[in-house]
């Protein structure tokens, strides 16, 4: 599976929805990240937001994501 998988994501009141161009989605709570990084597109056409989870996931390819 490729790292980089092009799709939208939505910020709530509870969380964040990602949906990929698929239509795959996976909603992360608020209360579940630990940390988070964002590097904005100075220059750039990619945005970085990363997120570091307390508790795993299964991730878009349905295998349990590792850092």
């Amino acid at each position: 599976m490729s790292a980089c998988v092009s799709g939208a994501l939505e910020a709530h009141t509870n969380g964040f929805r990602y949906t990929s161009v698929r239509g795959d989605k996976v909603d992360i709570l608020y209360n579940n990240i630990k940390n988070a990084f964002f590097q904005p597109c100075d220059g750039e056409m990619i945005i970085l937001l990363h997120f570091h989870l307390k508790v795993r996931t299964k991730s878009l390819s349905s295998r349990f994501s590792r850092d």
